[in-house]
C-alpha cells in the first residue's frame, strides 16, 4: 500500500502541464484502482479466511464459522481432522487436578489451521501465544491473528465438575473449497475415588464430580440437603424433591423447577390448567387445516382473562426440540418480539422472552415475568408446548396484546437441539409466516405463507445491484477507458449505461425497503448506502460538467472542454472508480450477510480479477490506434463480468436461505 501511495503521488507530480494546470489521467484512476481491488480483495476475503481478530460471536451457538447455516467457510468434515487439545501438566489418568492452571496447546498431525475456537462450560482462560478472549457468554478462546503457525493458551480447571470442550478448527481457508472440523474433549475431576461409598444408593452425584476425597458429590437433581448443607458427604442420603418438583432448594424442599404436568405459581408447582383458545386464530403449514391431526406445524393463540395463550403442536419430526412465535412489524426476522419454549430430555419446558435485532440468535430480554402455565411434551413423532404470556408488555420491546395495539406479522419457527437454527425442508419447513399482519385480538383466520417466498424482495434486490454494478456500469467504465478512441459515440453509451444503473439502483434500495420495512444497520448497508449517495453525486457532476470545467457556452469547437476539465475530470473518475471497487465489496458484503452461496463469492472473486487485469491492460493499450483491437478487447471484458453476474445471480435467485 506505501507503494501505491508513492507511485499515486509520482503519477500526480508527472501530470502537471506546462501551463500549470493539473490533469487527472487515467494513470492516476489505474493506481487508485489498484489499490482499493486490493482492499475490496482484502475486505471480503476476510469472510473465507477467518476474522484477523479471532472468530465471530455467530460460532459460539454450534461452533460453525459465520455463524450457523453458514457456508462462508467451507464444509464440515468428518471426526477431528487430526487437531487434538494437549494440556502441560499431563493430564492424569483420572482426569484434571481441580483448581490447577494448565497450558493448553492446539495440536495438529496434518493440517494447518486459519483459526481456531474453544469454548468451554466450566473453568477459565487466558490467552497466550497468538489467542486472545474469545466472544462467547461462557469461557471461550480463539485465535487474535490470520493463519496462525502456533496457538496456546492457559485453562484454570474447575474445582469440580465433568468439562466439556468444544473446539471448531478452521483450514484450507476458502468459502468454496475450505475445511473445518468441530470436535468435544470430555474431561473429569482426577480426584481419588477409591475409597468412596456407592454415591447412588445416597442419592449423590459420583465423587468424580466431588470437592473432597473419598466422598460423594452433592445431591442429585430431584433431591435435595435436609440438613441445608450443599457439601459433600459419604454418609447422608439426600431427601427427594416434592412429586411436583423437578428440582428444589437445599432445607427447604422449595421448588426451583417444576415436573412435566405442573407450572410455577407464587413459588409453588400447580397442575396445569386447561387453555381457552377460543378469542383467538392460529396459524399451519400453508395448505392445511389446523384442525386436522395431519397438519404437520400448527400455532394457537387464545385470549383468555389478563393473559394470551399459546400453543406449539409440531408433527412428523423426530428431532424437535424447541419452537418459537415472533411478533414483527415487517414479514422478516429483524426487529421482533420473540417467545421460545424448549423441551429438554427430563420433560422440563422453558419459556423465554426474548428480541431479535437481525437475522441472528434472538437475545433474551432482561425481564422474564409474565410468563406462567408453561407444559409440554415430546417424543420420536410429536412436540407440544404451551404456555401464557401477560396481555401488558414485559419488556420495552415487547408485543402488546392489549385493545388497540399494533397489528403485526407472525412467524413461527422451530428446530433440533439449538435454538438458532431452525428446520429448512419438508412439508412443515419453518419458519411459517403469516401472508399478512394480524390483529392478534380478532378470531379471523390467519394466512400463511412460507418464509422463503417473503425474502423474494430481497433475492430482487441482490439480482438487480449486482447486474447494474458488476455488469451494467463495469461496461460503462470500460466503453469510456477503450471505446472513447473509435469515436464519439463512446460518451453516449457511458452516458445512457450509468444513467440506467442509477435507475437500477433507486429500484433495487426500493424494493429492500419492501422487505426489511426499515433501516437496518450492518456494514452491508453502510456500504450500500454510501454507494447509493455516490452515485447520486455522480450524476450530479455528470449534470454540471460544463459548469465546473467553466466551458463557454457558446463554443462549438468540440475539443474544448474549458479550462478547469481537470478539475471535472479529478472528482468523476475518483468517485467513479470508488464507486467500482465499493459496489463490489458491496456484493461480498451481501452475500456473506444473507448466507448466500460461497460459489457466488468465487465468482465475485473472478470478476474483481477480471476488471483489475482490464484497468491494466488498458494502460498498455493507450498508445495502440487499432481500433479494432480495443474493440475485441471492451467486448472480452464485458463478456467475463456479463459472465461473472449471471453466475451471481443464478446463486442468489436458487438459494433456499429463508428468516
Amino acid at each position: 500500500n506505501l507503494t501505491a501511495v508513492k507511485l499515486t503521488k509520482h503519477c500526480i507530480f508527472d501530470q502537471i502541464t506546462r501551463d500549470g494546470s493539473f490533469e487527472m489521467t487515467w494513470n492516476i484512476a489505474t493506481t487508485i484502482f489498484a489499490v482499493v481491488v486490493v482492499a475490496v480483495l482484502g475486505s471480503v476475503a476476510e469472510v473465507a479466511v477467518g476474522y484477523s481478530t479471532g472468530a465471530a460471536s455467530g460460532a459460539c451457538s454450534q461452533g460453525v464459522p459465520g455463524g450457523t447455516g453458514s457456508t462462508t467457510h467451507g464444509v464440515l468434515q468428518n471426526g477431528n481432522g487430526g487437531f487434538a487439545l494437549q494440556f502441560l501438566p499431563a493430564l492424569n489418568s483420572g482426569g484434571y487436578t481441580p483448581s490447577t492452571t494448565y497450558t493448553v496447546t492446539l495440536a495438529r498431525s496434518t493440517n494447518n489451521y486459519a483459526g481456531f475456537l474453544v469454548i468451554s462450560d466450566l473453568g477459565s482462560f487466558t490467552p497466550g501465544t497468538n489467542t486472545r478472549s474469545g466472544p462467547c457468554s461462557v469461557p471461550s478462546i480463539t485465535h487474535s491473528k490470520k493463519l496462525p503457525s502456533d496457538v496456546s493458551f492457559q485453562w484454570v480447571s474447575p474445582s469440580s465438575g465433568t468439562v466439556t470442550m468444544r473446539t471448531t478448527a478452521l483450514t484450507d481457508h476458502s468459502g468454496s473449497s475450505g475445511k473445518y472440523w468441530i470436535f468435544e474433549t470430555v474431561l473429569t475431576s482426577g480426584v481419588d475415588c477409591s475409597s468412596a461409598p456407592n454415591c447412588m444408593d445416597l442419592n449423590r452425584i459420583s465423587c468424580a464430580d466431588g470437592n473432597t476425597v473419598n466422598t460423594c458429590g452433592e445431591c442429585d437433581v430431584g433431591f435435595f440437603e435436609s440438613s441445608g448443607a450443599s457439601v459433600p458427604k459419604n454418609i447422608d442420603s439426600c431427601q427427594p424433591c416434592n412429586e411436583t418438583c423437578y428440582s428444589c432448594v437445599d432445607g427447604t424442599n422449595a421448588c426451583v423447577e417444576c415436573a412435566p404436568g405442573y407450572t410455577m405459581s407464587n413459588l409453588v408447582c400447580v397442575p396445569l390448567s386447561e387453555k381457552n383458545f377460543t378469542l383467538g386464530s392460529s396459524l399451519s403449514t400453508p395448505g392445511c387445516d389446523p384442525s386436522l391431526s395431519s397438519c404437520p406445524a400448527v400455532l394457537e393463540w387464545g385470549r383468555e382473562g389478563s393473559v394470551m395463550n399459546f400453543r406449539f403442536t409440531v408433527r412428523g419430526f423426530s428431532n424437535v426440540m424447541w419452537a418459537g412465535v415472533g411478533f414483527s412489524t415487517t414479514p422478516s426476522m429483524p426487529n421482533s418480539d420473540v417467545l421460545t419454549a424448549y423441551i429438554a430430555d427430563t420433560g422440563v419446558v422453558s419459556v423465554r422472552n426474548r428480541y431479535s435485532s437481525g437475522r441472528n440468535l434472538p437475545t433474551l430480554d432482561d425481564d422474564q415475568s409474565g410468563i406462567s402455565n408453561q407444559g409440554g411434551s415430546r417424543n420420536d413423532t410429536h412436540f407440544v408446548a404451551e404456555f401464557s404470556r401477560s396481555l401488558v408488555p414485559i419488556n420495552s420491546n415487547d408485543a402488546s396484546f392489549l385493545p388497540g395495539a399494533e397489528s403485526m406479522y407472525v412467524f413461527f419457527t422451530f428446530g433440533p437441539d439449538d435454538i438458532g437454527r431452525h428446520a429448512m425442508n419438508g412439508d412443515a419447513a419453518s419458519p411459517i409466516l403469516s401472508a399478512n399482519i394480524v390483529n392478534l385480538r380478532s378470531t379471523s383466520t390467519v394466512a400463511s405463507t412460507l418464509a422463503s417466498k417473503v425474502r423474494f424482495a430481497t433475492a430482487i434486490h441482490g439480482i438487480i445491484m449486482v447486474v447494474a454494478w458488476l455488469f451494467i456500469s463495469t461496461a460503462a467504465t470500460c466503453v469510456a477507458e477503450t471505446v472513447r478512441y473509435a469515436g464519439p459515440i463512446w460518451f453516449k453509451l457511458h452516458r445512457n449505461l450509468q444513467i440506467m444503473a442509477v435507475l437500477l439502483t433507486i429500484a433495487g434500495v426500493a424494493f429492500i425497503f419492501t422487505d426489511v420495512g426499515s433501516l437496518v444497520l450492518s456494514n452491508h448497508a453502510m456500504v450500500g448506502i454510501s454507494v447509493f449517495a455516490l452515485c447520486l453525486v455522480q450524476s450530479l457532476l455528470g449534470l454540471c460538467r460544463n459548469t465546473i470545467s467553466k466551458k463557454d457556452r457558446n463554443s462549438t469547437d468540440p475539443d474544448d472542454h474549458g479550462p478547469r476539465r481537470w478539475l471535472f475530470n479529478l472528482f468523476h473518475h475518483t468517485i467513479g472508480f470508488i464507486l467500482l471497487c465499493a459496489s463490489g465489496l458491496a456484493v461480498g458484503l451481501g452475500i456473506h450477510l444473507y448466507g448466500g452461496d460461497s460459489r457466488a463469492l468465487t465468482a465475485l472473486y473472478i470478476w474483481a480479477g477480471v476488471v483489475g487485469m482490464a484497468a491494466i491492460v488498458s494502460r498498455l493499450m493507450l498508445r495502440r490506434r487499432s481500433s479494432r483491437l480495443k474493440m475485441v478487447f471492451t467486448c472480452t471484458v464485458i463478456g467475463l463480468c456479463g459472465a461473472t453476474t449471471a453466475a451471481i445471480c443464478g446463486l442468489i435467485g436458487t438459494s433456499n436461505n429463508v428468516l
